[in-house]
């Protein structure tokens, strides 16, 4: 390639870069600005986006070692339908200096009865209470948001 072809080629790369067009995110998972702290989660639909609500939800999911850190060139929002923030994951949470326990489960929440969550032990971040695991969460986190909440468990 001569000197002409190579100012060619970086100017056609520099104008499709410089060009406003955003690519779309094909990929389901988590995502985030590298210039913003929001976390969104995309499901494998790829119709919907959410907001992780806190640190807490995103460790629920597995931590921040799986979100994809990207530039405004890159639109993963697009034309997803926003539902505000996203539900936690199947398992038991306890806000911290509460001692109502919560159940989660494919987007529904129940509390727990007293009785069903005695017990102590674990890391500083969990309780073991019986047959289960209890994840201690910040305060500030709302285990029923975007959740359809049932009251007390029935099992």
């Amino acid at each position: 390639m001569n000197a002409w072809g190579i100012v060619l080629a970086l100017t056609v790369f520099v104008t499709a870069s410089c060009s406003g067009a955003k690519s779309a995110i094909t990929t389901p998972g988590f995502y985030r600005y590298e210039d913003e702290d929001g976390v969104y989660y995309i499901p494998s639909a790829m119709t919907t986006i959410c907001a992780v609500q806190n640190p807490s939800m995103m460790w629920a999911y597995g931590g921040f070692g799986q979100v994809h850190v990207v530039n405004h060139s890159v639109d993963f929002r697009g034309k997803k339908q926003f539902t505000q923030a996203c539900a936690w994951p199947a398992g038991y949470y306890r806000n911290v200096g509460s001692a109502v326990v919560y159940r989660a489960t494919n987007g529904t929440v129940c509390r727990l009865p007293r009785s069903a969550h005695r017990g102590s032990g674990g890391t500083p971040n969990t309780l073991e209470a019986g047959k289960f695991t209890i994840r201690v969460i910040s305060s500030d986190a709302d285990v029923t948001a975007n959740s359809k909440f049932t009251g007390i468990c029935s099992h």
